[in-house]
């Protein structure tokens, strides 16, 4: 096989003999990208709203489900043997994950739904977004690689986010999922051709130029996954109900749907911006403006007075988010070294789970209690305030060690 990689020197793509080859990782993006259709779900919520009478908590629930899936995917890919890992893995999961499209299509009642999508779709989700991070990270160029893949599943929020708002809008209901499987089945396709020519599928287990990296002790992961759950929750909260929170505040449904866009646009630029922050500075020096980035655009959306602050104010929130969770990646690779990045970053993982269960079903209750979503957004930048202070004892408790080690 053959890696991508980045000739510092030269700043050109070169190949080098070991890892995948630049058609298996534009295929992974693909798939990736696809799968990121998950992030689109806010454009979803009328679906809920109309097709079954649903509440604002239901369609909370609903992605809530799906990230509760999609971290026990993280988890437990990693651990599977090689069939399911890597580029195969992700043209399998890929499969099941339009079956589940498929079927959430032609559901006739909300748990139908729910089990469809958000458990079915959010855990195919999960599987292939761990599984093109694994193929992304096996680059001796990981730090600039990875976050990019990370941008591909953003971009699928973006793009598909409009066309289910375009669809929903003129009456489509849940036939609006058509051109996610279409374009998932498509990616799988291919994938399935490039992986056919492999003499076997490559594992993630063991990456064919990692190092251990030092030995840090266990309060470091807790402060990364403390710092991830926090940092998440305002983000997630913005991603899951984009559209409910700009309606709520009377938004024409124009700016609603720019709203939502930007808001995908603005996670995925900023997945996609730290490959080149990293370049300038350090990952957590990047993760601290990531979170102070969120603060700002959680301040501006708890303040807000017409349609267009909040609509830049959770746009800026979705940028801060989507350049946090693309650092966290590359800390757990500059921390604990790439040999052991698939099952820690799993680990780690289970904290954007958390943030994802917890964060848009309360944001949505608290809604329908109080029908304003002025408290929720209070909670999320104390939460994202939190994180950040958590990054800064990371920074000095975890680069320390390092130093120490080297």
């Amino acid at each position: 096989m053959w890696a991508f990689v980045i000739d510092d020197t030269t700043d050109k793509i070169t190949a080098e003999s070991a890892g995948y080859g630049v058609a298996e990782l534009v295929c992974a993006a693909m798939i990736c990208f696809c799968a990121g259709g998950l992030y689109g779900w806010s454009a979803l919520v009328p679906v809920i709203e109309h097709r079954y009478d649903g509440t604002t908590a239901q369609a909370g629930l609903v992605f809530s489900i799906a990230i509760v899936s999609f971290t026990v995917a993280v988890i437990v890919v990693p651990r599977l043997p090689p069939w399911f890992t890597g580029l195969h893995g992700c043209v399998m999961f890929g499969m099941l994950g339009g079956a589940c499209l498929a079927l959430a299509m032609a559901a006739t009642t909300y748990p139908l739904f729910l089990l469809a999508f958000g458990v079915g779709f959010g855990m195919a989700s999960g599987a292939i977004y761990i599984n093109a991070l694994g193929v992304a990270n096996n680059t001796e160029q990981s730090a600039i690689v990875t976050p990019l893949m990370v941008a591909s599943f953003g971009l699928g929020g973006v793009l598909f986010a409009l066309v289910w708002r375009w669809l929903i809008v003129n009456g489509s209901g849940t036939f609006a999922l058509i051109p996610l499987l279409i374009a998932l089945l498509l990616a799988c396709s291919i994938g399935w051709f490039i992986t056919a020519q492999m003499c076997a599928p490559m594992s993630l287990k063991s990456p064919t130029h990692a190092g251990k990296g030092p030995v840090l002790h266990p309060k470091i992961l807790v402060l990364l996954w403390i710092s991830f759950a926090l940092g998440s929750a305002g983000g997630l909260m913005v991603l899951g109900l984009a559209g409910k929170i700009t309606e709520s505040i009377g938004a024409s449904s124009a700016i609603t749907t720019l709203a939502i866009a930007g808001v995908a646009l603005g996670n995925t630029l900023g997945r996609a911006s730290v490959g080149g922050i990293n370049k300038w500075i350090k990952p957590i020096n990047t993760a601290l403006l990531a979170v102070l980035v969120g603060v700002v655009g959680l301040a501006i959306t708890g303040l807000a007075v017409s349609a267009s602050q909040i609509a830049t104010g959770i746009v800026i929130v979705a940028t801060g988010y989507g350049a946090v969770a693309s650092t966290i990646p590359v800390l757990v690779d500059d921390l604990y070294g790439k040999a052991r990045f698939s099952k820690l970053y799993s680990i780690v993982f289970t904290a954007w789970g958390v943030a994802g269960l917890l964060s848009p079903w309360l944001a949505g209750a608290i809604y329908d209690r109080t029908g304003d979503f002025r408290v929720a957004l209070l909670l999320a930048l104390l939460a994202t305030i939190g994180s950040f202070l958590a990054l800064v004892t990371l920074k000095i408790k975890a680069y320390k060690r390092v130093r120490k080690t080297c």
